[in-house]
């Protein structure tokens, strides 16, 4: 009966293993219009988020933005047949 215990919570550990979140391709429009490219964080919200994690570049520090300091944000998703984004 312990192997069992053992090896169930062995399996549900690991299986959080594999489940990473990772910055996307996106955008954002801050209140004066500016687009700016970057890279945000993607934790599959499920209601509308009130912030969101982005980077500049893969190597630049982490940055916090708020819906009171942004107008718009999305992801930009490439298709594999006309290589133009999709927004």
């Amino acid at each position: 009966m312990k192997k069992n215990l053992l090896f169930i919570l062995i399996v549900i550990l690991s299986a959080n293993c594999y489940s990473q979140i990772i910055y996307e391709n996106g955008y954002y429009i801050d209140n004066s219009g500016n687009k700016v490219d970057c890279l945000i964080k993607n934790v599959d919200w499920k209601d509308n988020p009130t912030s969101f994690e982005y980077k500049l570049t893969e190597n630049s520090d982490k940055n916090i933005a708020t819906l009171n300091t942004v107008k718009e944000f999305g992801f930009i998703i490439f298709s594999n047949t006309q290589n133009k984004p999709l927004i």
